[in-house]
């Protein structure tokens, strides 16, 4: 058995070549797969166990809430760092003797305390 290996060197080394070549680079590409998941699973886990940082918004129904009293109140709850105060509008411009807009004029205005402005 062994003569016809060497056999098939001498008389085919091109043929001896490419068959390394067929099985490495299959054996290359899949390693490389194993690799590139193994490291994507690692960075997910570590994602996924990250703190996350969730953003709840309340609406008041009145005009006359008072927001300072209701943000010392939320920031008193366990697990909440910050309540912030915030306030949001929507107004309807008009300009007076014109036509009104085919697709409406009405701005949304918001606001933050001064402190979270950049």
């Amino acid at each position: 058995m062994l003569w016809l290996l060497v056999h098939g060197i001498q008389h085919a080394p091109r043929r001896l070549v490419l068959a390394a070549v067929g099985v490495a680079f299959p054996v290359a590409v899949l390693a490389a797969t194993l690799l590139l998941v193994d490291d994507a699973s690692r960075a997910m886990t570590r994602t996924a166990l990250a703190p996350v940082q969730v953003d709840m918004r309340a609406l008041a129904t009145t005009v006359n809430g008072d927001g300072t009293a209701t943000a010392r109140l939320l920031a008193g709850v366990g697990g909440v760092q910050r309540a912030e105060r915030f306030a949001s509008a929507a107004v309807t411009v008009s300009v007076p003797g014109s036509a009104p807009s085919p697709r409406g004029s009405s701005p949304s205005i918001r606001s933050t305390s001064p402190t979270t402005r950049g």
